[in-house]
């Protein structure tokens, strides 16, 4: 299937070709989502950045971010997310973190801080299966998410990791299922990215039609 960027591929070619020629403190990318409804700005300005700066993130911002993620809603109030975090704070640690990540997210290394997000399957008063935990997991990163946003942080998630290890590295009890890698820290510039993945930087934010997601009454039926 013909990809749906593929008309501007030698607009942005030229761009980073462009951009490339620019000293590496010229570009700070933004990408400002075109909503077909008004949205909160907050929202509209938020995206998933790859290129961090190795700059310490304040450890008042980082229990922000996670106090903002302790007030997410959940099934029952249960509250199944937990979240295992490493920074810069020991390198060795981190590093060792770092060893669990893909190949594909190597830009993450940069980050300096790096948590893997992990929610418990059980509800903690009778044992009983709670088929939400990831849904509730999901909400609780989403306020996380929106919270480093609005403190001037980026924040990626990413889903290319070996999970075994993850368990055996991070020593995760089998009651709690392996959701997601978390990486934070200050925006650089996309200079620091590796050559493979300069041009998402620059790959515009697109979302299905809300006629495709949301719809009235039945499944087909598109709310507009």
């Amino acid at each position: 299937m013909k990809s749906i960027y593929s008309n501007n591929q030698k607009e942005r070619r030229t761009l980073t070709e462009e951009l490339d020629k620019e000293e590496k403190t010229a570009t700070i990318i933004t990408k400002m989502a075109k909503t077909d409804f008004p949205i909160s700005e907050l929202i509209s300005r938020r995206w998933s950045a790859r290129a961090f700066s190795t700059k310490p993130v304040e450890k008042s911002k980082l229990l922000s971010l996670l106090e903002a993620a302790r007030w997410a809603p959940s099934s029952r109030n249960e509250q199944p997310w937990r979240y295992i975090v490493f920074t810069n704070d020991n390198p060795e640690k981190l590093k060792k973190a770092h060893s669990v990540l893909k190949e594909i997210n190597d830009y993450a290394k940069r980050a300096p801080i790096l948590i893997c997000a992990i929610a418990k399957r059980t509800y903690s008063d009778n044992g009983i299966p709670n088929r939400l935990h990831f849904h509730d997991l999901g909400a609780a990163n989403g306020n996380m998410f929106l919270d480093a946003f609005n403190k001037g942080l980026i924040m990626h998630e990413m889903g290319g990791f070996d999970v075994q290890k993850a368990r055996e590295v991070f020593n995760i009890p089998e009651d709690y299922e392996i959701g997601i890698m978390l990486a934070i820290g200050y925006q650089d510039t996309y200079h620091v990215l590796p050559q493979r993945i300069k041009e998402k930087a620059f790959t515009p934010r697109v979302r299905k039609p809300l006629s495709e997601i949301a719809f009235i009454e039945e499944v087909g039926n598109g709310i507009v």
